[in-house]
């Protein structure tokens, strides 16, 4: 085993790994909110960081002069979305580099060596 092929078998336990979290996060997403009825916690937390976010908008579109149907976007569900959404994107490309990284390097650690 190379470097190469370490850096391989890292990447798929990486997308295997994301895959697997994907799934889980989403269903036990599901049942908190529609079953078990105590997704209130994770609400409030949402809330509050959406709030700062458009706190941190409103505050850059009154010195920049934006236009207020930029700022609605802010205030939309589909703005919750992509933020859990580039959240997990973020997670997800962390995940994957490391797995790579460390698959690289134990495949470079298990590379045999030339008598020379």
């Amino acid at each position: 085993m190379d470097m190469r092929i370490g850096g391989r078998i890292g990447l798929v336990v990486g997308l295997t790994l994301m895959f697997f979290l994907a799934v889980s996060m989403a269903a036990t997403g599901v049942l908190s909110r529609y079953v078990l009825h105590s997704m209130a916690a994770f609400d409030a937390q949402m809330a509050q960081m959406i709030h700062q976010i458009q706190v941190q908008v409103e505050h850059t579109a009154a010195t920049n002069n934006v236009p207020k149907e930029d700022i609605a976007y802010v205030y939309s569900q589909e703005f919750n979305v992509w933020f859990m959404l580039m959240g997990f994107a973020i997670l997800s490309a962390i995940v994957l580099t490391l797995s790579a990284v460390g698959g690289a390097v134990s495949g470079l650690l298990r590379t045999p060596r030339s008598q020379g």
